[in-house]
Parts: structure tokens; C-alpha cells; sequence
């Protein structure tokens, strides 16, 4: 909001000579504030040069409040092009899980489904007690331990990597430590071993678990993090990056 400035008061401080000015402060929507200035070498260009110095900063404090309670905040630029690189379409950007836009969306429908999106994030580390879960409610887990003990490279299907990956996997579960698949080395060990395990179909162990096993060390991230926002694009958001 707009406001201006006057002297409604000048005293003079005996005690040092100062002449004190009293501003009044008014907004566009009736606020005021007063202050009472000191200065000894008051002017008419140092009183307008306060003033005008007090509005300006009354104003951006203004623009600051109304754009921190209307969301209308400025995004960074590359916020703002991914924004509109998505917004005029009905198809789901690439990785990106969630519902897309349809025809007739407008901004007040299409922000919570953006909002809502989802990519995938880094990988996770998963507790051995979540793996030995799934595979012993699976019925996978004693047959698993067993290949690991009778297994013979070269017979029945059983490969070098079958069988090393079935005793590792099942010492791994026996120390009961994390698997840290947060770590790439580690999480590329992990498929490794679960791919030479579906290779043999005597481990038990199929294309289906292996997948749901990856799965647990996978997690989401909302699309807008992604893209650089560093909160949920909200309406003063969209409505200052053109978006309607």
C-alpha cells in the first residue's frame, strides 16, 4: 500500500540544542505511525529525504507481508520454466508419478494434483529383518538357505554367481545389519545378487521378488523439490510465475 508523509510537530531540546520533528506516517488504507526525530541541522531537503526514506521502507515492508501471506513469493527462474513446460499439458512428465491434467483443468484443480506429484527419490537403506520378512512370508526364505548349503555349481542350473550370491545374501541376513543401500556400491551388489538368484530357478527366487525386494530401499520425492521449489507451489506462486 501507499504511503505518505508530514511534520505534524517541531519542539526544540534545550538540553543539547536539537530540534525534535514529529512524522506522521499514512497509508492508503487509514494506518498511521508517528515518530519523533532528534537532528540539530534539520533541512527541507534532510526532513524530505527522511521521510521519502521511511515510506520506502514502510511500502517494501508492505510488498514483503503481502507477498509472504499470499504465496505470491518470486520463484526461482528454473522453477518457473518447468512450471510452464508442464502446465499446458495432459500427459505426465517423465518419471513422474501422479494424475495428470485433463482438458478444462484450471489453476485451482491443477495445483493440488501438481502439488501432489511424485519422483522417485534416493535410495533408502532397508533393515535385514524387512528382507528376511518378505522372503519368510513369501515361503522364499528356507528354500533360499537351503540352495545356499547344497547348491553345486554346474548342476541343475546352479551358476558361480547363483551360488555365491545365495550365501552371501544369506550371511548378510544372519548378521542382521542394515543393508546400506543408500550407498550406490552396496545397491548395485544388491541387484547383482538378485539377478544371478533369478537366473536359477532353484533359488526361489523370481523377477517378481526381485523387484519387490529393490523396492524397499526406494523412496519418493515431490515433483516441485524437484524442479529446485523449496515448498509446495501455492496460488500467489503460479499467479506470479503467469500461470492461470
Amino acid at each position: 500500500m501507499a504511503w505518505t508523509a508530514k511534520v505534524t510537530g517541531q519542539t526544540l531540546d534545550p538540553s543539547n540544542g536539537n530540534i525534535l520533528l514529529t512524522f506522521q506516517f499514512t497509508s492508503s488504507a487509514g494506518l498511521t505511525q508517528t515518530r519523533t526525530v532528534p537532528s540539530s541541522t534539520w533541512t527541507p531537503a534532510s526532513i524530505n529525504a527522511y521521510a521519502q526514506s521511511i515510506v520506502s521502507q514502510l511500502e517494501a515492508r508492505d510488498v514483503a507481508a503481502a507477498a509472504i501471506a499470499t504465496g505470491a513469493v518470486a520463484l526461482p527462474q528454473a522453477v518457473v520454466t518447468a512450471l510452464q513446460n508442464v502446465w499446458g499439458t495432459t500427459t505426465l512428465p517423465t518419471g513422474v508419478t501422479g494424475t495428470a491434467f485433463v482438458s478444462g483443468d484450471t489453476l485451482a484443480t491443477k495445483l493440488p494434483k501438481l502439488n501432489a506429484w511424485t519422483v522417485k527419490g534416493p535410495n533408502q537403506d532397508v533393515p535385514a529383518s524387512s528382507v528376511a520378512g518378505y522372503l519368510a512370508l513369501n515361503a522364499k526364505l528356507y528354500g533360499l538357505q537351503q540352495y545356499a548349503k547344497t547348491a553345486v555349481v554346474g548342476a541343475a542350473g546352479a551358476t558361480q554367481a547363483s551360488v555365491v550370491s545365495a550365501n552371501e545374501l544369506v550371511t548378510l541376513l544372519s548378521l542382521g545389519q542394515p543393508f546400506q543401500t543408500s550407498q550406490s556400491t552396496v545397491y548395485a551388489a544388491v541387484q547383482n545378487f538378485l539377478a544371478a538368484l533369478v537366473s536359477d530357478p532353484n533359488t526361489g527366487i523370481t523377477a517378481t521378488d526381485e523387484a519387490a525386494l529393490l523396492a524397499l530401499a526406494a523412496t519418493t520425492s515431490p515433483w516441485w523439490q524437484s524442479i529446485g521449489a523449496s515448498a509446495p507451489i501455492s496460488v500467489g506462486g503460479a499467479t506470479a510465475a503467469g500461470l492461470s
